[in-house]
């Protein structure tokens, strides 16, 4: 009787340990867009696309007035808001121009871009639930000249969404 209750035991045990299921860590593609700036007739001139670096004094995102970080010299990692479909962002540089008298002057620029998306459930597995994924980025209005969408939905930090050519 002891024999068949420590085998019965045993049993349960390792039915317990089997059925647990461990929700290893996935690679979340985030909720943020990343965003390059690309010189465009320096890659026109050499076939392949040329990083351009900017010099922001701003980047934030108009209605929650979130400001944006520098991922490295010319990426940036642009959060998209959790309560909303779409956001508009200000990129706020100065430029030198001609005063008409013959000399320059510093004026401070505005660009904006806003993007709409939608967001999915994705499923994990029953036991470790769901994770969410943005999809179908698009650029509802900017004030760039040249805009191209290289992925439309997130994936990781190290796969640029949208490239703005200058």
């Amino acid at each position: 009787m002891k024999k068949l209750h420590k085998l019965i035991l045993l049993a349960l045990l390792l039915c317990s340990v089997w059925a647990c299921s461990d929700c290893e860590p996935i690679s979340d593609p985030g909720n943020e867009l990343v965003l390059s700036f690309i010189d465009y007739e320096a890659s026109l001139e050499s076939g392949s696309l040329v990083a351009k670096t900017m010099a922001f004094d701003s980047i934030y995102e108009v209605e929650k007035q979130v400001k944006i970080d520098l991922l490295d010299s010319n990426i940036y990692l642009i959060p998209l808001p959790f309560d909303r479909l779409e956001a508009s962002y200000v990129f706020e540089h100065k430029e030198t121009v001609d005063d008409g008298n013959g000399g320059t002057t510093e004026v401070l620029v505005y660009d904006t871009l806003e993007v709409n998306y939608q967001r999915s459930l994705n499923p994990i597995s029953p036991d470790c639930g769901f994770y969410e994924q943005i999809q179908n980025i698009r650029v509802s209005n900017t004030t760039y000249d040249t805009i191209g969408i290289f992925t439309d939905q997130t994936t990781s930090n190290d796969t640029t969404n949208i490239y703005i050519f200058l």
